[in-house]
């Protein structure tokens, strides 16, 4: 099978008020809640990742984790699969 790209957006996060940094915006549960089944449907597609790129965004860096997290790191190379901040993401 030939490789692809998957593009994901984070899950929801907590919402935008007053002076809190948007960059450190975290997931709310219901945004955990969406990224597991997600990670399920990926799961049941076979859908593995032998590489993950990610915003600096906390939320992002969480959604990222939790695909890993989830065992949906590729197979042969489950234990070097990590998460790669991309700058240029945001």
């Amino acid at each position: 099978r030939g490789r692809r790209i998957y593009v994901a957006r984070h899950g929801t996060k907590q919402p935008n008020t007053g002076p809190e940094d948007n960059f450190e915006l975290p997931l709310i549960p219901e945004g955990f809640e969406a990224l597991r089944e997600l990670c399920a449907f990926l799961s049941a597609q076979d859908i593995f990742f032998g590489e993950v790129l990610c915003s600096p965004y906390l939320r992002c860096r969480q959604t990222a984790e939790v695909i890993l997290a989830a065992g949906l790191g590729s197979s042969a190379e489950a234990a070097t699969v990590a998460v790669r901040i991309e700058p240029g993401l945001s």
